[in-house]
């Protein structure tokens, strides 16, 4: 992603769209797109996409997920109301997979609003 931003940052300078004091991109035009991982509004993950339009290169994305295996094997395996799931999960919130929780059709405003 690093590489990508900066060979933005070099077409911009080359059509001179920069700020005359720093020569740098003040603004850039992108647009954004998402998709889930099956059609329809099922499914447990999505991605979003930030796109600049003058190069077509993505300069951003998110993955997001409603979903994640290691608490649901803790659920399965320890019970979700036991003492030690509660400090099982405590311990696991900074590596959860699951980013998400409401419908998979506001993945893509989600993904959206993080970036």
């Amino acid at each position: 992603m690093h590489a990508i931003r900066e060979e933005v940052k070099t077409v911009y300078r080359e059509k001179n769209i920069t700020d005359d004091n720093r020569n740098e991109p003040v603004d850039i035009a992108v647009s954004f797109d998402g998709s889930w991982h099956k059609r329809g509004h099922t499914s447990l993950y999505g991605v979003g996409f930030v796109i600049d339009i003058l190069t077509g290169y993505v300069v951003d994305y998110a993955v997001i997920s409603k979903y994640c295996h290691a608490c649901q094997l803790a659920t399965k395996d320890l019970g979700v109301d036991s003492p030690e799931f509660s400090i099982w999960k405590l311990g696991h919130k900074s590596e959860c997979q699951q980013n998400y929780s409401g419908s998979s059709g506001g993945m893509e405003a989600f993904a959206a609003e993080l970036l």
